[in-house]
């Protein structure tokens, strides 16, 4: 399973992922504009479909971070104190498939997908909180290092994305 995030990088690995069908994208409905026939929504049916075509050996990429009102687990978030929804390593734990954390970037004229090291999702709640928290650190250290980059690209990629922008895989995934 794929840790796919709420920005616009996120946005570009589901537009790569469907059109180099690469996974499916297990996101909120309006997900579907970016993933299109790869796109799974995030309601009770595709968490079943979804951890089906895990089992099957499918790549997906799933929203990890999710913020809720109640629910999910407690997360320092950018010097915040918030909830973030488990469903991503949940959903990993109940396929007993591990979290690949993704990274995207930007680096001379070409987006870039970097493979991290594999999670385990956790077989308990407690251990599923704690992946939960290293990919929201995560997340929260690569916009701590580069915020400008993360306010430009809401604006760039909301206006257009680019559609014959190259990428490039800098690790190979090794699942099938």
């Amino acid at each position: 399973m794929l840790a796919l995030d709420h920005s616009p990088w996120g946005r570009v690995l589901a537009r790569w992922a469907a059109a180099e069908q690469f996974a499916l994208v297990f996101a909120h409905r309006r997900w579907a504009r970016w993933a299109g026939p790869a796109h799974r929504a995030a309601v009770p049916s595709g968490i079943r479909r979804t951890t089906a075509e895990l089992v099957r050996g499918r790549r997906v990429a799933v929203i990890i971070d999710d913020f809720v009102a109640r629910g999910g687990c407690e997360v320092d978030f950018l010097d915040h104190r918030t909830r973030v929804a488990m469903r991503a390593t949940w959903i990993a734990a109940q396929a007993r498939v591990p979290v690949v954390p993704v990274t995207i970037y930007y680096r001379s004229g070409v987006i870039c997908v970097h493979f991290r090291p594999a999670l385990s999702p956790g077989q308990t709640r407690g251990a599923r909180a704690q992946t939960t928290r290293v990919l929201i650190d995560a997340l929260a250290g690569r916009i701590e290092r580069r915020p400008a980059e993360w306010q430009d690209l809401f604006a760039f990629f909301d206006a257009r994305v680019p559609r014959a922008t190259s990428v490039r895989r800098y690790a190979d995934l090794g699942a099938p």
